[in-house]
């Protein structure tokens, strides 16, 4: 029984100091102003999804397994999974700050890092090309050459 105790507490307590998956959620506030256009060029996969509100809201989701939160806390203070918002000319384009990201791991291999950022784009917005949204009433702009859904 002692030996059996002793097997079950080392399985047990062994298995504390396994990796495991680390999850961080962030989110971001972009005013939209008087833009009449929002184009999304974002590095990482992403959901669109309609809301009430007047601003876009951004909630990047980041998964690393087998990594620390340590790893996780200094990559997101380093920019990796940050969102800029260029908002010059009534358009607002979303994008990468690192748009090259590197793979994340160790010498034993690389990790699986999960990123996907889901966009809160008001209701008076409409989708008018492949990844571009265009205020209701505004007339559509032209699709940027190389943006253009097939």
């Amino acid at each position: 029984m002692r030996k059996l105790t002793g097997l079950f507490c080392f399985l047990f307590l062994g298995g504390a100091h396994l990796p495991a998956q680390i999850q961080r959620i962030m989110h971001q506030d972009v005013e939209t102003g008087e833009a009449a256009t929002i184009r999304i060029e974002i590095c990482n996969d992403f959901v669109v999804e309609p809301w009430v509100g007047s601003n876009l809201l951004l909630e990047t989701t980041v998964k690393i397994d087998e990594g620390t939160e340590a790893i996780l806390k200094y990559y997101i203070e380093k920019g990796r999974y940050k969102i800029d918002a260029d908002t010059t000319g009534g358009v607002i384009r979303l994008y990468c700050e690192e748009s090259d990201r590197k793979v994340l791991g160790t010498k034993s291999g690389a990790w699986k890092e999960t990123i996907v950022t889901r966009v809160f784009i008001p209701e008076s917005f409409a989708k008018t090309a492949e990844q571009t949204w265009t205020k209701n009433g505004s007339p559509a702009e032209p699709a940027r050459k190389g943006n253009q859904p097939d």
